[in-house]
């Protein structure tokens, strides 16, 4: 690259107050923002072009538009069994950047089509965290084209699971929601009524790399245009005063956009 110094941000440690350093509001970097760890570099949800290939890179070329998974591939097969928590590493430090360097690229970044122009490619970075994760959660409930099903809260992944229920055939009840409390709180489940009632319950974590061809598709296709939950677009100058306002639910998704 020949820039010298570039744009970036990194979590000084104090609530909302982010030093420039020379693309997109997240929950998971949200819940940095309210804690004490200074020095971090904010991460998750990126898209971009390759402005540079190393030479172990085979699949991937100079200009080619790719999506940064919000976990990164590490280099390793791992034969022991283990249990499942996230594809690779932790999420790539730095991505909210105006460059970053991906490691092992060609299994890491997924290329993604560049000719349906470029406000298209603003779906495609949703397929690096919050798309995969709503869809994966219907997957856990059971759900199938047709079916209705009661969405409970609301924050951008839950509403891309209306979305996706919608584009299958099945309706999202948007409306069932909780007052949001600051503090964490326990929620009592009783097993003996979940088993009188027949009820499934399912968790776990979810892997983009799984899930990105089907949803790829359907955003090629122009089926699923998970940017409509953008709230805003904005330059990298802002966004302290935009994680501040995501923090305050004033803000639903945020894409910080350079030039």
């Amino acid at each position: 690259m020949n820039a010298t110094m570039m744009r970036a941000l990194l979590w000084s440690g104090i609530p909302y107050n982010v030093t420039e350093k020379l693309p997109e509001t997240n929950n998971s970097t949200q819940h940095r923002c309210d804690r004490p760890i200074p020095g971090y570099l904010i991460d998750h949800e990126a898209t971009g072009y390759v402005a540079e290939v190393g030479e172990g890179v085979n699949f991937l070329s100079v200009g080619d538009y790719v999506v940064i998974p919000d976990r990164i591939d590490d280099g390793h097969l791992i034969m022991d069994p283990e249990t499942y928590t996230a594809y690779g590493q932790p999420g790539l430090p730095g991505s909210q950047s105006e460059y970053v360097r991906v490691p092992y690229a060609d299994h890491g970044l997924v290329p993604i089509p560049s000719s349906n122009g470029t406000e298209s490619l603003v779906d495609y970075l949703f397929l690096s965290d919050i798309f995969p994760t709503a869809w994966t959660a219907l997957d856990y409930a059971g759900f199938q084209p047709g079916d209705m099903v009661a969405i409970f809260g609301e924050n951008a992944v839950l509403q891309n699971m209306i979305n996706v229920t919608s584009i299958n055939g099945g309706l999202g009840v948007a409306g069932v929601y909780h007052v949001y409390m600051p503090e964490a709180y326990d929620l009592p489940i009783s097993i003996g009524a979940l088993w009188a009632k027949a009820l499934t319950l399912a968790s776990g974590a979810v892997n983009p790399m799984i899930e990105l061809p089907n949803l790829a598709g359907m955003i090629t296709s122009g089926k699923a245009r998970p940017s409509f939950i953008i709230s805003s677009n904005i330059s990298i100058e802002d966004a302290p005063e935009y994680y501040a306002r995501f923090g305050q639910h004033r803000e639903a998704k945020v894409v910080t956009r350079f030039p």
